[in-house]
């Protein structure tokens, strides 16, 4: 892209601003008088106090949703319209049900993360096996890869530099406050995001013509569902929401709600607000189809507003996009550091919680980030490859931990089986991708890795049914 100074001015301003929002909440209430990292609580630091009103999880989560923004771009540029069945009903429909049925007793439980959850209803073999499995969807490298995709887009930096420089900036933000400090740049990060894309929908309209208008120019396939695609494509969309229930920002935003109430209509506004903010996107991505099309689909957002947008609104665009994608970055970094320093490190230490431990969590989630970022440097593939493997492993055992403290009260009592729950699972899911690379089964891995851990669990409950003589 091709940025004026008073673009650069504009990110620069919208950066520092997120950033000094931020690390405002390492304030106290009191004036001058500043909450020093070693005196926060595992609970201050990780889960804000549990204070988060329904607004603010709201603002949080949507803002915390929008990470690979310009994979939406590129998902229009390719299929159309059905970008709203594959990204946005799935997740709307998970999310939907994840209120309804776990965000209340999420809260209600003390548990600070998915892990600790795991080892308080099974034990601490499965707590460490979720741990393990929680990393690969929790460290951030899609995220910091999107950051250096877009520095060497907009400054001409190489892309390691890029991803170093961004995700430097974004872990500096949570290693100072925490979850506190994040909800407050999300707060920033979410006011930016809507201003910078609805400028673009507001200038496509001005510059090019009305809806009505666009709608005529738009590729027939891309105006059909399922267009491109295929209803086998779509279903395993369908299937790639399930990544909701293990999301470990869910987890976090609805375990530090004030109120249990306050979980669930934190979760509500967000749908609401992701259907809005999707909107926006089709109707962005659809203009580009239909007038500045690009070979980089990848690019599909950039390209257009980089060919129609002022000065200055151009600046507004890519802060916003900036915003999107350190956003998500600083909420998957929380969570990452918060399984590595204390659902292992200290869990392993067995001293309590300690704030050295969450700072050594977040310096390794960095380090692993950028070096799994710069080693595969596509955001489709780490997206997909992590929830594949974590989804099959957690989803179940969090469903049963929530929802049926009474069963997985039965399968603490299995010892060594119960870790297998966990481990097998995310094993079978890798050795698929695997045997499809190796003999192109075509084979989708999350099926096989659910499929086993569906039959791990009904052998535990069939020993249970067989000792009690049920």
């Amino acid at each position: 892209m091709t940025l004026a100074l008073i673009d650069i001015v504009i990110l620069a301003i919208s950066v520092a601003a997120t950033m000094m929002v931020g690390l405002s909440a390492v304030r106290s209430k009191r004036k001058g008088d500043h909450v020093r990292m070693r005196a926060m609580s595992a609970t201050e630091y990780i889960l804000a106090g549990r204070k988060l009103t329904a607004p603010l999880f709201a603002a949080s989560l949507t803002a915390t949703w929008y990470g690979s923004v310009l994979g939406a771009g590129e998902f229009i540029a390719r299929y159309g319209v059905v970008f709203i069945l594959c990204m946005g009903i799935p997740y709307y429909i998970t999310a939907i049900i994840y209120a309804f049925l776990l965000s209340k007793r999420l809260r209600k439980n003390e548990a600070v993360s998915i892990p600790h959850l795991i080892s308080r209803s099974f034990g601490t073999g499965p707590g460490y096996a979720a741990a393990i499995a929680m990393l690969f969807i929790s460290i951030p490298a899609p995220f910091m890869l999107s950051i250096g995709l877009l520095f060497h887009s907009i400054a001409g930096v190489s892309v390691p530099v890029g991803v170093i420089i961004g995700s430097f900036a974004s872990l500096f933000i949570v290693a100072k406050g925490g979850l506190a400090s994040d909800v407050r740049a999300n707060v920033a990060q979410l006011i930016i995001m809507f201003a910078g894309f609805g400028a673009l929908a507001v200038w496509c309209i001005i510059r090019l013509g009305s809806i009505g208008e666009m709608w005529q120019h738009v590729p027939t396939l891309q105006q059909s569902i399922p267009g491109p695609l295929d209803w086998q494509v779509i279903a395993v969309w369908f299937l790639i929401a399930l990544q909701t229930f293990v999301d470990p920002n869910f987890h976090v935003r609805s375990a530090a709600a004030s109120t249990p109430s306050a979980a669930r209509s934190g979760l509500m506004i967000s749908v609401a607000a992701w259907m809005m903010f999707d909107g926006i996107q089709l109707l962005i991505g659809l203009y580009a189809v239909s007038y500045v099309p690009t070979a980089n689909s990848a690019e599909t957002f950039l390209n257009i507003a980089n060919n129609i947008l002022p000065m200055a609104w151009k600046g507004l665009f890519v802060a916003g996009v900036f915003a999107a994608i350190m956003s998500t970055l600083d909420g998957y970094a929380l969570v990452s550091a918060t399984t590595i320093g204390h659902d292992i490190i200290d869990s392993v230490r067995q001293k309590g919680h300690s704030r050295r431990s969450l700072l050594i969590g977040l310096g390794t989630t960095g380090i692993i980030g950028v070096v799994a970022a710069i080693a595969i440097p596509s955001i489709v593939d780490l997206i997909y490859k992590a929830a594949s493997i974590t989804v099959p492993a957690l989803l179940l055992p969090i469903y049963v931990a929530i929802r049926k403290p009474h069963v997985a009260k039965q399968v603490s009592g299995f010892g060594l089986i119960a870790t297998l729950w966990i481990v097998v699972p995310s094993c079978v899911a890798l050795l698929t991708f695997f045997a499809n690379a190796l003999w192109g089964f075509g084979i989708e891995p999350m099926i096989t890795g659910l499929i086993a851990s569906l039959i791990i669990f009904f052998i535990i409950r069939g020993s249970h049914a067989t000792d009690t003589g049920e």
